[in-house]
């Protein structure tokens, strides 16, 4: 059964240690009064016509350590439910009742984040080009086969009329033409909006477009189903007129993609070689600039009992990274003896500590009071050639 409906959740008073944060109008927000049990993406049908990108992208909490406030819509599908701001119809979580557990869209967070895991991860829309374990469906702990993805191929590149749907159906999108790029959207609303990790959008001349259903748009002109809320198109990326941004996701079979915009404000790093852009091409209204790429993460391993771990570390664009290694610290003698591709350098960038992320203030404070064993998650940086 389907529906729809608006609900205010219960506001409680948050308390020391809590992390928030909204969705693109803040109407609504979302307190998390734990830490969270896993941070997942969902490469699953549903999830892609839901967010109109690869998938959902949700940090995993228990129901009663969050806490929801402002106007929502939900859109009920089997066992989830689906729920996005009423009015600017940013996706803010789905709740998994029988189950008790919450999955919080990390775009409204708006942090970098350490994946636990990709599911469905079998004809993805991006090779993300990560170590993250991989899963044909779910985790048997979860109810699936446990199965881990040992290969896969990216959707396939199909030369055809573009046609696809929403979650519910109710909206149907016909493209008689090709498309003037494929790209994919980091930048923060894009996030928020499509409660992934950016907007897989392919770029169309709007007069090739025909849109039929009930739609619900905003001023800035963002399109979503108006009954599962899930997200159609877009005018927001490309500031070129006449062109419209149709929601990957939806697609029956979108096109590869052929970059990155704004990627400085990416909350999962992506290995594929596509060119990284600061903002957008210049042809598309943005500066052309191109930023770097990182490789693989590495670990490091340290048992610390007093010692000077040796880290000076800066925060900025919601990334930490590394200013300084200390001469006689435990970093430094760890550069000693470590291979070279696990040397901790100047300008690497810090995901995690003791699996918690680095990009939350009070995680990298306590980095500077932990003993006992240490592990940090790093990504070395590189610039393209």
């Amino acid at each position: 059964m389907l529906f729809c409906s608006c609900t205010t959740d219960h506001v409680q008073t948050p308390r020391e240690g809590t992390r928030g944060w909204s969705c693109v109008c803040g109407l609504v927000s979302v307190t998390a009064l734990s830490a969270p049990l896993k941070t997942t993406l969902c490469h699953c049908e549903d999830c892609r016509k839901w967010t109109g990108s690869v998938g959902q992208m949700a940090i995993w909490y228990r129901r009663e350590d969050v806490i929801c406030s402002g106007q929502l819509l939900e859109f009920k599908a089997g066992s989830r439910v689906r729920k996005s701001c009423a009015k600017c119809h940013s996706h803010i979580l789905t709740s998994l009742p029988r189950a008790g557990l919450v999955e919080v869209c990390v775009g409204s967070a708006g942090i970098s984040i350490s994946l636990s895991a990709h599911f469905f991860y079998v004809t993805p829309l991006i090779d993300f080009g990560d170590e993250v374990p991989k899963f044909v469906d779910f985790p048997a702990s979860l109810g699936g086969s446990g199965v881990r993805a040992e290969s896969w191929d990216l959707h396939p590149d199909v030369t055809q009329a573009f046609h696809g749907k929403c979650l519910c159906g109710s909206v149907i999108v016909a493209v008689s033409g090709e498309p003037e790029m494929t790209a994919f959207c980091h930048c923060l609303e894009c996030q928020k909006w499509t409660g992934s990790s950016g907007h897989f959008a392919v770029i169309f001349d709007e007069a090739l477009v025909q849109i039929a259903g009930d739609l619900k748009t905003t001023s800035d002109g963002r399109r979503n189903c108006a009954k599962c809320l899930a997200c159609i198109a877009s005018t927001h990326c490309a500031k070129t007129p006449g062109l419209l941004q149709i929601c990957g996701g939806i697609l029956n079979s979108p096109p590869r993609l052929q970059g990155h915009w704004n990627y400085g404000q990416r909350v999962l790093s992506v290995r594929d070689g596509m060119a990284k852009f600061k903002d957008s091409p210049a042809e598309f209204g943005g500066s052309g600039a191109v930023l770097g790429e990182e490789a693989a993460p590495y670990v490091v391993t340290i048992q610390r009992k007093d010692e000077d771990l040796g880290l000076e570390l800066s925060f900025s664009d919601r990334k930490c990274r590394v200013l300084k290694v200390r001469r006689r610290s435990l970093i430094h003698e760890w550069n000693q003896i470590c291979a070279s591709d696990s040397m901790v350098c100047i300008y690497d960038r810090l995901i995690s500590i003791n699996g918690m992320m680095a990009t939350v203030r009070e995680e990298r404070e306590q980095l500077g009071r932990a003993t006992g064993k240490i592990v940090l998650i790093i990504a070395k940086f590189r610039y393209f050639e």
